[in-house]
């Protein structure tokens, strides 16, 4: 009996794709792994986050110099540790440059844009440390990263860009 039911929350975890109507914002679990799952148009994307929170003190005593690129917006501050993002069930390769740098994540949520390509919002901080990071990437690999203020979101502060290498294209 215990194993029909674990059979039914493990259908439950792999089918809980939603299809959004519009854009749907996910809270990002502080310490643990937070999991999307939505479909797209005929297209499912799953990303998993690990985050771990990081003891900064209180607001009323924080300790500076931790070095963890944390905001001090949030206490304890939360680190991402590791993203992975499937399209159609394709495992993408992320680059850690993608998202090292983003701390303090309050959500996440995913979205296509007009070229056809899937963005990943990540948004973190609180006031003037608030940012919006946009990983941009399409069925095969992830093609950039953007990073803005949140007070300012349309004045781009940072911009990666990924190539393919030369070799992969001979494939």
């Amino acid at each position: 009996m215990i194993g029909f039911f674990s059979l039914i929350i493990l259908l439950g975890y792999v089918f809980s794709c939603t299809t959004p109507e519009k854009m749907e914002t996910h809270v990002v679990a502080p310490n643990g792994e937070t999991r999307i799952c939505d479909s797209i148009g005929s297209d499912q994307i799953v990303v998993n986050i690990t985050t771990h929170e990081v003891p900064i003190g209180t607001p009323a005593a924080p300790i500076y110099g931790a070095q963890s690129g944390c905001t001090y917006s949030r206490y304890p501050c939360n680190i991402l540790d590791k993203l992975t993002i499937r399209v159609n069930n394709k495992l993408l390769f992320v680059p850690r440059s993608a998202f090292c740098d983003f701390v303090d994540l309050a959500s996440l949520a995913i979205q296509k844009d007009d070229s056809n390509e899937f963005v990943l919002m990540v948004r973190g901080g609180d006031a003037s440390e608030s940012y919006i990071g946009r990983i941009l990437f399409d069925h095969s690999r992830i093609i950039n990263r953007d990073l803005s203020s949140a007070m300012t979101p349309d004045d781009l502060r940072e911009k990666t860009i990924y190539f393919i290498p030369r070799d992969s294209l001979d494939e």
